[in-house]
């Protein structure tokens, strides 16, 4: 729909109007921030996308929200939950002593979401003041608006991918976003937020995201795991994108990396690694290309965690054949 407004439709374009007003998952309450229709009964909340076919599908847990959240232990109802992570960010936020104050405040009407249009800043301005945020910041406040903006004007971020991905990488190599306090708590949700971002950057222009590719893949392949949590998740959506859009470069710059040093060998294959385990048809031309997979072959007979790397990878290929 063309003419809907970004903050009215989902990840793949879908206006809101475009899905079925009540279903088995209870009646659309509207579109949150990572683009999904968001359905509530009177306990749970649903999130769900429109297929390629028209069809409604609901992602699994794994992929995120879980479709019976418990909105009891926080007090919350599917409407003010709805509100708040359309405001925020992922679901897990709400669960912070100030995600229940703020929806308590809030003089919003819980039925509604997203009715206060596009958001209107300067990323580059917001990741400046979120790479000198402390504990006493609004970190979640600075990137929440990051993504707002990845949302409603995608290739105001494509400007700034080189401090985005610099930020993020940082983020993710300091130990800032593990552990119990509530700094690492606010990291880890704008590490979220900042991969959402890049993600969204990379369905705008996948050739200008392809250029940051051996960040995008550091950042994916720290470890070789198929758990899909939001962060590597939004990662793997923009490796995902520049794969399919900028197949040969990537390809050539994959096979590359894993013909490389043992370390950034071991990074590349983990992260197609994440990439063949979301495809388990095998249809992503990234996995199909016939240089990256002469690379993953030759990878197997090098020792240590190179050749297991590249064994996993080649063990899950092979299910696709």
């Amino acid at each position: 729909m063309p003419d809907t407004p970004a903050f009215r439709c989902d990840k793949f374009g879908n206006g809101v109007d475009s899905y079925p007003s009540e279903t088995d998952h209870g009646r659309l309450v509207g579109i949150n921030v990572s683009g999904n229709a968001a359905y509530a009964t009177d306990d749970t909340v649903t999130l769900a996308v429109l297929g390629i076919d028209g069809s409604l599908r609901v992602p699994p847990p794994e992929r995120g929200l879980p479709s019976d959240f418990p909105l009891d232990e926080v007090e919350l109802t599917p409407g003010e939950y709805i509100l708040y992570i359309a405001d925020e960010a992922q679901p897990w936020r709400a669960l912070s002593e100030y995600g229940q104050r703020l929806v308590e405040e809030t003089s919003h009407d819980t039925g509604v979401v997203l009715t206060d249009g596009p958001v209107d800043a300067d990323p580059d301005s917001l990741l400046v003041a979120l790479d000198g945020a402390t504990a006493d910041d609004d970190v979640g406040e600075h990137s929440g608006t990051v993504r707002r903006v990845a949302m409603d004007h995608p290739e105001q971020v494509v400007d700034s991918l080189g401090t985005l991905v610099d930020l993020l990488t940082a983020h993710l190599g300091d130990g800032e976003t593990s552990g119990d306090s509530a700094e690492a708590w606010d990291r880890a949700a704008a590490a979220v937020d900042l991969a959402y971002a890049v993600s969204r950057a990379a369905r705008e222009d996948p050739a200008a995201v392809a250029v940051h590719l051996d960040g995008l893949v550091e950042m994916l392949g720290h470890e070789r795991t198929a758990v899909d949590q939001p962060t590597p998740r939004h990662l793997t959506d923009a490796l995902d994108a520049i794969g399919r859009a900028e197949t040969d470069e990537v390809a050539a710059a994959l096979t590359r990396a894993i013909e490389g040093e043992a370390d950034t060998a071991e990074t590349a294959l983990n992260a197609l690694y994440r990439l063949e385990h979301r495809y388990s048809a095998g249809e992503h031309p990234l996995c199909e290309a016939p240089t990256v997979r002469e690379a993953v072959d030759d990878a197997t007979d090098r020792e240590g965690t190179v050749g297991e790397a590249a064994l996993d990878v080649g063990m899950i290929h092979g299910f696709h054949e």
